[in-house]
């Protein structure tokens, strides 16, 4: 279901995700550029220091109709390449374990990817067949490498961002993490 605004709301504590926040981008705030909402949040997770670690996922509303990976639609790869040139430390924030943190990744960097099973289906055409596709769909393979300037700037804000809200131990994981993705070329 399509709700074309911007939320972000505190997950309840008794779900299995160890996330503590959800995000969902509106359709309307990608194809407008917008990031007021966004920026509101970013103050508020700024204020939860280091509570805020890999605490928060991040949807994309709006994009339920296409079987497309949300890194290959090319607005949210823009959307999300301008979220990181204004907030180069947002990654800091991003869910490990839902995998926020790669498809933020995946929307700047080069993508190299293999496929397994069955062609992707939209997330409606999921719904309509009854398949979970987090659960009962293999999932792809992708190797993403992020271009070294990149780096290098999320490397800096992360390292002031530790400062800033007294976390040097969750920027330097998110640090490694990063160095992981860091083109070899």
């Amino acid at each position: 279901m399509r709700t074309d605004k911007d939320f972000m709301v505190h997950i309840d504590s008794h779900n299995s995700l160890t996330a503590k926040y959800l995000i969902n981008v509106s359709r309307n705030s990608i194809e407008q550029k917008s990031f007021e909402f966004l920026n509101q949040s970013i103050d508020f997770l700024l204020s939860q220091g280091s509570d805020a670690f890999a605490s928060t996922i991040v949807m994309f509303d709006g994009y339920n109709d296409t079987s497309e990976e949300i890194y290959e639609i090319p607005e949210v790869r823009n959307w999300v390449n301008d979220l990181l040139l204004a907030h180069p430390y947002f990654i800091y924030f991003a869910s490990r374990a839902t995998d926020t943190h790669l498809d933020l990744l995946s929307c700047v960097g080069d993508i190299a990817i293999r496929y397994s099973g069955e062609k992707t289906l939209s997330p409606n055409e999921y719904a309509r067949l009854g398949i979970d596709p987090l659960t009962e769909v293999e999932r792809k393979q992708w190797t993403i490498s992020i271009n070294e300037i990149l780096y290098k700037r999320m490397e800096l804000a992360l390292r002031l961002l530790g400062t800033r809200i007294d976390d040097p131990q969750g920027t330097n994981e998110t640090i490694t993490m990063l160095a992981y993705f860091k083109d070899k070329h």
